[in-house]
């Protein structure tokens, strides 16, 4: 945890270090679930190949394609009770999974390298923004963790009942809706 006389730039620094070993971890997964040379193709995510399409087809559907955050520690332990993020937390009622949403919806405003590692995972370059398949790719370990989570992003739950996200559907994406620096 963070002492609360650190400031905010070191809270902020340990929770983009936290999510930069998750994302690290989820783009090898990815890497290594292409065909050879594909990673480094330069059109990657604007086409999809005959290889690409057996590769999905083989995939399970609902099976979370990444489940790396599990190695991790709660977010809720990283951060000092003081800080802006469990302020935010405690104030809305979000639970850990909220709080790590909230962190991915706001690493592209701090961050435009973000965006290009999401389009990256999500196999498409025009998709900068998470989606919630991504989001629950990264967090959710199993299945049944995957279709559980789900409610997390339903109208009536706290991130989007208290508008802290919005689902942008043409998009397939979402976004913090608060202007907030961690």
């Amino acid at each position: 945890m963070i002492a609360a006389s650190e400031a905010p730039l070191a809270q902020l620094n340990a929770v983009l270090e936290r999510l930069d070993r998750i994302l690290g971890r989820a783009v090898e997964r990815t890497a290594n679930s292409l065909s050879p040379g594909a990673a480094a193709d330069p059109f990657r995510g604007l086409y999809i190949t005959d290889q690409d399409a057996n590769r999905l087809l083989s995939w399970s559907r609902s099976s979370p394609l990444l489940g790396v955050a599990g190695d991790e520690p709660p977010l809720s332990r990283l951060l000092h009770p003081e800080s802006l993020l469990a302020t935010l937390a405690r104030t809305h009622g979000l639970s850990n999974f909220d709080l790590e949403v909230v962190v991915i919806a706001l690493v592209t405003e701090i961050d435009l390298a973000y965006g290009r590692l999401f389009a990256f995972l999500q196999d498409d370059v025009s998709r900068r923004r998470p989606s919630v398949d991504l989001a629950l790719n990264l967090l959710c370990p199993t299945a049944e963790a995957k279709l559980a989570r789900r409610q997390h992003f339903a109208s009536d739950a706290p991130l989007l009942q208290r508008d802290l996200i919005e689902l942008v559907p043409d998009l397939c994406c979402f976004f913090y809706r608060q202007s907030l620096i961690v």
